[in-house]
């Protein structure tokens, strides 16, 4: 007998070599066993929890396969020349994974640089069945799983840049965030779009998180034993309060390593993972904070990789699109610019 599925299925495919918190997050997953997970990869993964389907699936095999979706919908040409691009194709996953999000109320795209919660908590809280569209960002964004909806990425909807340039560009247009959001916006779509996770602040080397508060120093990042993940901030010199939120979400913090069997309650620091007792609090806080010397070397790198991926990516783009990239790069600038702060 089959599986009986959940209500709502996220799809993650995955290509190429597996990060080092993959552990951690598949375990995560298995903390929400009223939701499924599908993960398309070309890696072996092992053992996964009963909510986790795995398809396997050649780079070659997906890219046929949106060829196939992209010809259906009448774009002859189209980009897909590295995994990062995916990202601007997570709208279109509705259509693409259809066969395998059949009987799902909805569906949704994430990433697995993060850490999950609670996730039918947040959902529950605000009443998620009234919206066609939960969240806004790329690493987690659900929708209702019907015709009008899955079919709403390539509309033809004023003031919203068209599909036809996003799958025509080498660039990532952060088209499922900006651009699609748009879409939902201007067709009058039920839209949740305030965040409930923590993300990682990206332009230091601190642990700081950004999406409820100004930034501070010294932040804990928790996963509780009982699946829930929480922030811990400091409130005077010696006092802590904690939020409890959807998911931790690592940004430019890759190299975190979330190896699978871990002790909880666990805290996430800029010196590795640790487990922690409530006594414990006052010397991890210390392990999230960056000398100057360190926070300044931190920077000077961040500005060395922009530039090396920008020259990258506009030779990319150039001999791809020859000079049809200087239209690419004006469209480019709501990407770099442009993050709208729906209200509910």
């Amino acid at each position: 007998m089959s599986r009986k599925c959940n209500k709502i299925c996220l799809a993650l495919p995955w290509f190429g070599k597996l990060p080092p918190y993959w552990g951690g997050y598949i375990e995560s997953c298995a903390d929400n066993s009223d939701i499924d997970f599908l993960i398309v990869t070309d890696q072996a993964v092992g053992a996964v929890p009963d909510n986790v389907r795995v398809i396997s699936m050649s780079w070659n095999q997906i890219y046929q396969k949106f060829k196939t979706l992209f010809l259906n919908l009448g774009y002859n040409r189209f980009y897909l020349g590295h995994p990062y691009k995916l990202c601007d194709y997570k709208p279109t996953y509705g259509l693409l994974f259809q066969e395998y999000l059949k009987g799902y109320e909805y569906w949704g795209y994430i990433d697995c640089d993060l850490i999950w919660g609670n996730i039918s908590k947040f959902l529950h809280r605000i009443q998620y069945w009234k919206y066609d569209r939960i969240y806004r960002c790329g690493h987690l964004s659900i929708y209702r799983n019907t015709p009008e909806i899955n079919n709403i990425f390539y509309s033809d909807t004023e003031g919203c840049i068209p599909f036809k340039d996003i799958v025509e560009t080498s660039y990532s247009m952060n088209f499922d965030e900006c651009g699609i959001n748009e879409y939902f916006v201007r067709n009058n779509r039920n839209f949740y779009s305030k965040g409930d996770e923590v993300t990682f602040y990206a332009y230091t080397d601190q642990f700081k998180w950004k999406n409820f508060r100004n930034p501070e120093l010294g932040e804990l990042f928790v996963k509780e034993c009982d699946g829930s993940t929480w922030v811990y901030y400091m409130t005077s010199v010696d006092k802590f309060d904690k939020q409890e939120v959807c998911y931790v979400h690592f940004m430019t913090k890759k190299n975190i390593a979330i190896p699978p069997g871990i002790e909880r309650p666990y805290c996430i620091t800029r010196d590795g993972i640790f487990h922690f007792s409530e006594s414990d609090i006052m010397n991890l806080f210390r392990r999230t904070i960056s000398d100057k010397a360190s926070e300044m070397a931190f920077k000077r790198q961040q500005v060395r990789a922009f530039r090396r991926e920008s020259i990258k990516k506009m030779l990319r783009e150039f001999n791809y699109n020859r000079f049809k990239t200087f239209k690419v790069l004006l469209n480019r600038i709501p990407s770099y610019f442009k993050y709208l702060g729906y209200k509910k």
